[in-house]
């Protein structure tokens, strides 16, 4: 695959669906550099609102992101990229693709780094909306908005850059753009109870052209949160995925822990077998059947001394002289 196709078909693919807003300010989104995307152990894809600037131009975000990553170029010069969301977004990355769950570790890790942003070179980075914005701040409607329009879009975008799993980042818990990538792909199989525990909101897996792909939901990175919470609950949501997930390479965990599954189950019954045998038997009074049952009649009680009165009378009465 050519180096540069992936950026490209995403360009040609935005240019499709907005021919009509040629001279308009379009944002193209796409992979950070696809050699090392293509390379990457994880392909991680990042699902954010929108991208804002203060100038109307077309404008490449993962252009400028390749220039101050791998060019090592200074960033946020004109304040249109945030550090503080690229700098979540590092920590995420590189915790993801290491599996490192330490968030101490990691940031001392990103700072032995040529630049805290390195990992983001291999990471995909799309957005609802398309159109670059003076604004910030997008409301719930908006984003609505966005995604209405944009849907058949974002489809094909994940489809082309084929991630291992898609990240999406919402603007609070209220509104979660995983629900939204979720209902893309949804199929008759899928249950809405299988989300699991993980992220912001929670996780679980789709399914892309065939190929299993876990979706994480999170807030959005430069959210006013605790940034190791932030980042614990991502590597929770990884953890609950990744045995699940297709990254193209033999694994036998799934049916290795199956096996174990069934051999305990087994190992189970036969020890419950084998002490039942040798339990000591409870012993269980019979209880007597109704009809068999015919209480005695109460004999009633004797009068000893009447008893031996009579008797001595009677006796007396022989030696008794006649008058």
């Amino acid at each position: 695959m050519k180096t540069k196709f992936l950026n490209k078909r995403s360009k040609e693919l935005i240019d499709h669906y907005y021919q009509k807003l040629k001279n308009e300010n379009l944002n193209y989104d796409g992979v950070v550099n696809e050699t090392c995307y293509l390379n990457s152990r994880v392909k991680m894809l990042y699902v954010l609102k929108e991208t804002w600037s203060k100038n109307n131009n077309k404008y490449s975000i993962v252009r400028d992101m390749n220039e101050w990553i791998c060019r090592l170029k200074k960033p946020f010069a004109d304040k249109t990229l945030s550090k503080k969301m690229f700098d979540r977004l590092s920590e995420w990355t590189y915790g993801i693709l290491h599996n490192c769950s330490s968030y101490e570790k990691v940031k001392e890790k990103l700072n032995e780094l040529p630049t805290y942003h390195y990992p983001l070179c291999c990471i995909g980075y799309i957005n609802l909306s398309k159109l670059i914005t003076q604004n910030s701040t997008t409301s719930n409607s908006d984003l609505e908005k966005y995604f209405n329009q944009n849907k058949e879009l974002i489809k094909e975008q994940i489809k082309l850059l084929k991630p291992d799993v898609i990240i999406a980042c919402g603007v609070n818990k209220t509104y979660g753009i995983a629900d939204k990538i979720y209902s893309l792909f949804k199929t008759n199989e899928d249950k809405d109870e299988d989300w699991r525990d993980g992220g912001s909101n929670g996780c679980r897996i789709i399914t892309v052209d065939n190929k299993k792909v876990g979706l994480i939901s999170s807030i959005h990175p430069s959210g006013r949160f605790d940034p190791k919470e932030m980042f614990e609950n991502m590597i929770k949501g990884w953890n609950n995925l990744k045995y699940d997930i297709d990254l193209g390479r033999l694994n036998l965990r799934k049916h290795a822990v199956t096996k174990r599954e069934e051999l305990q189950e087994e190992r189970l019954a036969y020890e419950q077998k084998y002490l039942d045998r040798y339990a000591e038997p409870k012993i269980q009074k019979k209880k007597a059947s109704s009809s068999l049952y015919k209480p005695e009649i109460p004999k009633p009680k004797r009068d000893m001394k009447k008893e031996r009165k009579k008797y001595e009378q009677k006796y007396l009465s022989r030696y008794k002289q006649p008058k």
